[in-house]
C-alpha cells in the first residue's frame, strides 16, 4: 500500500535565494553515521539495497503547485496527520506519513527515502494542519537535521509561493514545543507594545552612550 507522494517544482534561483545552504545528510561523525553513508550512498552497496519503494517515490510522484498541496493538506484538519517533506535545490516533495497503519511502514516516509537518498538537502521536516486550519510546520529529521533558524526562511520562501491569504496561517514548532500561530505571535507582540506604551508609527531606536556607559532606549514619532 502506498501513500500519495507530491512534487512541487520551484526555480532554484528562489530557493537559493531563501536557503542558499547544503545540509548533509548524516553529517555527525559517528559509527552509526558512517554505515548509513555507505548503506545509502555507496555505488557498491546503494544499488543492491534499493527497495520498490524507492522506485515509486522517484517515477509516480504527483507534481502540483504549493497552493493545490495546502488545500489538500486543509482537508485533513487532524494535527496527529503528519505529511513529511523534503526541500531539494529545485523542487519540494511530500508524503502522507501513515496514520492507521502499522508502524512498519512509516521507514517509507523517511526523508532519505523521499528525497530518493540525496546526499544534499536544503530543508527537511513535517507540516500538518489542525482542527482550526491553522498550518504547522517543524524541522524533525534526523537524517538532515536543519536548525531551528531555517524555519523561518522556510515560512518565508512558503509564503512567497502562496497566496497572501495563506501568509499569516503557517506556525512554527521548535525544539521546546512551544508553537505559536502567526496570529498569536503577532497578538503577544502587540501586547507587549501596548504595556511599554509604544503605538504604530512610533520609531524604536537603542544606542550606547559613550560618555555615561549605559544603554539609553526610548521611541520617536515619524
Amino acid at each position: 500500500m502506498h501513500n500519495e507522494v507530491y512534487k512541487i517544482s520551484i526555480p532554484s534561483e528562489i530557493i537559493n535565494y531563501y536557503l542558499p545552504n547544503d545540509l548533509i545528510a548524516y553529517s555527525e561523525n559517528t559509527k552509526i553515521n558512517y554505515y548509513r553513508r555507505i548503506y545509502f550512498f555507496s555505488q557498491y552497496y546503494s544499488q543492491s539495497t534499493r527497495i520498490p519503494f524507492d522506485d515509486y517515490i522517484d517515477e509516480n510522484s504527483n507534481w502540483i503547485s504549493l497552493k493545490s498541496f495546502i488545500k489538500i493538506l486543509l482537508k485533513e484538519k487532524n494535527s496527529q496527520i503528519r505529511y513529511s517533506f523534503v526541500i531539494l535545490n529545485d523542487s519540494i516533495i511530500i508524503i502522507r506519513v501513515p496514520y492507521l497503519l502499522p508502524k512498519s511502514f512509516h521507514p517509507l516516509c523517511k526523508h532519505i527515502t523521499i528525497s530518493s537518498r540525496s546526499k544534499y538537502v536544503k530543508f527537511a521536516g513535517e507540516i500538518w494542519c489542525d482542527e482550526f486550519k491553522d498550518l504547522y510546520l517543524n524541522n524533525n529529521s534526523g537524517t538532515y537535521r536543519p536548525s531551528d533558524l531555517l524555519i523561518k526562511q522556510v515560512i518565508d520562501l512558503f509564503n512567497y509561493l502562496l497566496p497572501k491569504k495563506h501568509s499569516n496561517e503557517i506556525a512554527i514548532e521548535v525544539i521546546d514545543d512551544q508553537i505559536w500561530t502567526y496570529n498569536e505571535l503577532l497578538l503577544n507582540i502587540q501586547l507587549i507594545l501596548n504595556h511599554i506604551n509604544i503605538k504604530q508609527g512610533d520609531i524604536i531606536y537603542h544606542y550606547i552612550d559613550n560618555n555615561k556607559l549605559t544603554d539609553v532606549t526610548g521611541t520617536s514619532r515619524w
